[in-house]
């Protein structure tokens, strides 16, 4: 249900998706820089303040309710704001693209970090920055930046370290979905433990061990759906090895010993009969009831309403589910833990008439209550670190599901200045305009680790045909 996703997840979880704009090569000033007075921001604003916050957000899934959640509860802090609704259509950046050229920007819109990157190569002075209020609000002790995952904080900033832009609204992070049902069948079948290696901080030593395992079991079935052509996937596992994608002087860097080991291990899981060929047209098929494991960002509720529709659905509505489905940190190397995030959330626009007022709507989106009321309706995973306790009643993105293994989407994910950050976000197209992201992205994930680990190309022929890809797209 989440924006950080890969473009075939129907599901949202995901969501690393970028648009280009249509003819977006020459970047457009679009709005005059805006000139705001410091002595202009008002941090402790009327509660009684009348106005109106048009706020925009993609037509799928139940983002409309949560849009509707996130007006109810700020209107419970200025009953007197009249917070509009505005439903998009069809890819983030081109839509907000439409709706400023026709006038009709909305104040706040929904967006993921790579559109947002987007929207700022194509408008220079579009997007609000933040931090013209988070400072003020700091001085006076009523914001604090370290009340929030630095990982998902700093996705909401131009090149990931600059105006903050966005105000995420979920703590993304791929996460390995399993069956436990079918698991303990397979234990059963022959007489070994496999649950016991399957736990948070899991390594990829681990993963193969209970593949091996499970294909034991069940010789002819692929074990996961490993999601490989997704960045959030793959990146880490390259960045583990050492790959680069371009050089610090923008040149295609690739082709390299480091990222031929790279591809050998994720092309590892269809030799070994673990994922099936990505260009095959077969799949583990894990939402259906017959793969073991999934590789996804979305929240539990989610894979588990579908499970209980298409698996599980003749079982009484009191079963303990938790002893049918689990979820898990995705495999890490134990040497360089890695796991693959993004970020989802709201940007707002610097043509609003009443920034007091918009600040103020975003303060709330990050605020304990505006996260409980995204969690209430999406169980998403709040980017505060006093909200990771999910067995915690004042926190309501785990409320139903306190059974289950909630912890593995913020696992080491920097909550306190001791605990590890293993997250990993891409960054790669940083190296080129926003406009490539998409192109790049597809060249990366759709062709270079599909069609290697698909096994029927050599590392030659795919590295010479991804150069040349990879050329053409920057021609245009």
């Amino acid at each position: 249900m989440k924006l950080f996703k890969k473009a075939i997840a129907v599901a949202m979880g995901c969501m690393f998706a970028v648009c280009g704009f249509a003819g977006c090569g020459q970047r457009d000033d679009g709005p005059p820089p805006l000139d705001l007075d410091p002595d202009d921001i008002i941090v402790d604003l009327d509660p009684n303040t009348e106005g109106t916050i048009s706020l925009g957000y993609k037509n799928e899934n139940n983002e409309d309710k949560i849009a509707q959640k996130l007006a109810e509860s700020f209107n419970r802090k200025f009953p007197n704001v009249t917070v509009q609704l505005t439903a998009f259509t069809g890819e983030t950046s081109t839509a907000i693209d439409r709706l400023y050229r026709a006038g009709e920007m909305p104040d706040v819109f929904l967006t993921n970090s790579f559109d947002m990157l987007a929207i700022d190569a194509k408008y220079e002075n579009l997007l609000l920055d933040l931090n013209l209020f988070i400072e003020k609000e700091e001085a006076a002790g009523l914001f604090n930046r370290n009340d929030y995952y630095s990982t998902w904080w700093k996705l909401g900033q131009r090149n990931f370290d600059g105006p903050q832009f966005m105000v995420p609204r979920a703590a993304d992070r791929v996460v390995v979905h399993y069956n436990k049902q079918k698991i303990k069948e397979a234990e059963a079948a022959i007489g070994e433990d496999i649950l016991v290696h399957i736990k948070n901080g899991w390594t990829w030593d681990d993963f193969n061990k209970v593949c091996a395992l499970l294909k034991k079991a069940n010789p002819s079935a692929y074990i996961a759906d490993s999601n490989m052509d997704w960045e959030a996937v793959y990146n880490p596992i390259l960045t583990y090895f050492g790959a680069k994608y371009f050089d610090d002087a923008g040149e295609l860097a690739i082709d390299s010993p480091e990222t031929k080991r790279a591809l050998d291990f994720i092309k590892g899981w269809v030799d070994n009969g673990y994922v099936a060929p990505p260009n095959g047209g077969q799949a583990a098929d894990f939402d259906y009831g017959r793969g073991y494991m999934h590789f996804q960002s979305r929240a539990v509720s989610t894979t588990l309403d579908m499970l209980k529709t298409r698996v599980w659905s003749t079982l009484p509505a009191d079963t303990d589910w938790s002893e049918y489905y689990d979820v898990v940190t995705m495999p890490v190397f134990a040497d360089k833990p890695l796991i693959g995030v993004g970020a989802a959330g709201y940007c707002a626009s610097a043509t609003a008439k009443d920034l007091n007022l918009v600040w103020q709507f975003m303060k709330h989106i990050a605020s304990k209550e505006g996260q409980n009321a995204i969690a209430e309706i999406s169980n998403l995973v709040p980017i505060r670190k006093d909200m990771a306790d999910y067995t915690d009643p004042s926190n309501r993105w785990g409320v139903g599901y306190e059974k289950f293994n909630l912890s593995a989407f913020t696992y080491n994910s920097g909550s306190t200045d001791e605990e590890e950050n293993w997250n990993c976000y891409t960054d790669y197209f940083l190296k080129k305009p926003a406009k490539y992201a998409v192109s790049l992205n597809d060249l990366f994930g759709g062709y270079l680790i599909e069609a290697y680990a698909n096994g029927d190309r050599s590392y030659e022929l795919v590295m010479s045909t991804l150069a040349t890809r990879v050329q053409q797209t920057l021609r245009r």
